[in-house]
């Protein structure tokens, strides 16, 4: 006896098959993030899930003293409506958020058939030229264009495993679904040309370079 939403749940912010990331997980990726992170920075989910990512970030800017902006964006409203904005992601315009130079954006878009879907995602990311793209990807998602951005790093360890769970699908047990990939996502860091000499130099700092499988 399983049961999976939407099929028994209906129409709701755990439902459309959806798989969100898992809290550790999360919190091991905001811990790498922040130190690209500069105060007066505003850090985009623009396809939120649970909303947690922001939630997260934002307690780690926050005791690291840096004072920084979130949008969150979903067409589905989450349980943790911090800074949440019921929005499909293809929908929102650049003079909707802040410049590029201090625009921060990701994280874990719908994959689709062959990533098509996650494509679409950094195409649409990379009208509002941020400076940077953090993004949760299978390897077969198309880049941002080299011209404009550069991969500082990649780590294709992370999200193996038990990385995953469906939302709102139980066991007989009452248990959370738990979502693991034969072929884990990438999590993926791209900079903007004009920072990724400075965004490199953080992730040697930080030992970065060293978990990334691409360098």
């Amino acid at each position: 006896r399983v049961y999976l939403s939407p099929m028994l749940f209906g129409m709701r912010y755990s439902s459309f098959g959806r798989h969100f990331t898992r809290t550790y997980k999360l919190q091991s990726i905001v811990d790498q993030l922040s130190y690209y992170v500069n105060p007066g920075d505003m850090v985009v989910d623009l396809c939120c899930g649970s909303n947690e990512f922001s939630r997260l970030m934002s307690d780690k800017l926050t005791a690291m003293k840096k004072d920084c902006r979130f949008k969150n964006f979903d067409f589905i409203q989450p349980s943790d409506t911090f800074h949440f904005e019921r929005k499909d992601y293809m929908e929102i315009q650049p003079e909707e958020l802040c410049s590029g130079d201090k625009l921060i954006m990701g994280l874990n878009p719908p994959f689709g058939f062959r990533a098509q879907l996650a494509s679409k995602f950094v195409e649409h990311c990379v009208k509002f030229q941020p400076k940077i793209i953090v993004l949760i990807a299978p390897e077969e998602t198309r880049r941002p264009d080299g011209r404009y951005y550069e991969l500082t790093w990649e780590d294709k360890d992370l999200l193996r495993g038990d990385a995953f769970y469906l939302p709102g699908s139980v066991d007989a047990e009452g248990k959370t679904i738990k979502q693991e990939n034969n072929v884990p996502p990438v999590l993926y860091l791209w900079s903007r040309v004009d920072f990724a000499e400075a965004h490199r130099k953080i992730a040697r700092r930080h030992g970065h370079l060293r978990r990334s499988s691409g360098r």
